[in-house]
């Protein structure tokens, strides 16, 4: 699994483009490396793409373990949304979101990155890579 990072300055929008085989590992790895971009950046909203997963090897105590683990945004009233096309990802989505609502009730999960897009009323995000300095990952 890759992921990758971008950053809308005009919208404050993180977005997180996944993509490849996701493990149980893999998705945790993923988790930790959020928190510390949104350490750094601070968003207003944030996204999660899986639209680029080839296999998705999730377990649904992994699912349930980060649902109930502290949300990288702290603030529950950040936006945040999970995209998911495939079926059995959006199904895994959906548990997520449902596990977590309690710290995270604006967390959605939709079907492509335009409804998101939509839902927070962005229409051409200016997107531009981001990394973490080395102060970053010590974080």
């Amino acid at each position: 699994m890759s992921h990758q990072f971008q950053f809308d300055p005009a919208s404050r929008l993180l977005l997180c483009q996944i993509e490849g085989v996701v493990t149980d590992e893999s998705l945790r790895e993923y988790y930790r490396d959020v928190g510390r971009y949104v350490q750094k950046i601070q968003p207003s909203a944030g996204i999660v793409d899986f639209t680029g997963v080839t296999s998705f090897r999730v377990s649904a105590a992994t699912i349930r373990e980060l649902a109930d683990s502290p949300p990288p945004l702290k603030d529950p009233k950040v936006p945040r949304f999970i995209v998911a096309s495939a079926d059995h990802v959006f199904a895994m989505g959906r548990m997520f979101e449902l596990q977590g609502d309690r710290t995270r009730p604006l967390l959605q999960v939709v079907r492509t990155l335009a409804e998101a897009y939509a839902l927070l009323d962005i229409r051409e995000p200016q997107l531009e890579p981001v990394g973490l300095t080395a102060a970053d990952e010590q974080s």
